[in-house]
């Protein structure tokens, strides 16, 4: 009886590393649809406790007097300060309901659209106030801050609705 070794096709070779890659790809394919779905699930989460924090700090609808706004924006700022100070709330909490107390004052004040504005357009108001807290809040909004932090937003946005004209 003969024996012979022979060479396997070169197609072989390809087809093996053609699978690999085959595999390769569809385990990338799978992880990835995987974290886009985790990051979609904290997107959500964030929304929602985003609009429940506007929800708990947001003033009422309505066409109100000036003064009448700002007493309304003083006396939720003061709620959210004592719940930052009782414990109730974190630093950053804090700063995400000032932020959404004053552009909704603002919002109802001045007619200005405070959330779906940017930095520059901001500017361009010609109210460098409302410019400068929104850069300085919006900072804090998206990083853990301080109580000490925290208590410079609240007198800032004190300052900035007591002015407001």
């Amino acid at each position: 009886m003969k024996y012979s070794v022979e060479l396997q096709p070169a197609a072989w070779d390809r087809l093996f590393w053609f699978l690999i890659l085959f595999f390769i790809l569809a385990a990338g394919i799978f992880f990835f649809s995987i974290l886009i779905g985790l990051i979609r699930k904290v997107h959500a989460m964030r929304v929602a406790r985003m609009n429940e924090l506007k929800n708990k700090v947001g003033l009422k609808k309505g066409t109100e007097s000036i003064e009448t706004l700002k007493q309304m924006a003083f006396a939720k700022l003061k709620s959210i300060e004592n719940e930052q100070k009782e414990g109730r709330m974190k630093p950053r909490e804090a700063c995400i309901g000032i932020s959404a107390v004053v552009r909704e004052f603002l919002a109802k004040a001045g007619g200005l659209n405070v959330d779906c504005q940017t930095l520059s357009e901001i500017r361009r108001w010609n109210r460098p106030e409302v410019a400068e807290f929104v850069e300085e809040i919006y900072g804090a909004e998206f990083s853990p801050s301080s109580v000490k932090e925290t208590e410079k937003y609240f007198k800032d946005a004190e300052r900035l609705v007591m002015i407001w004209r």
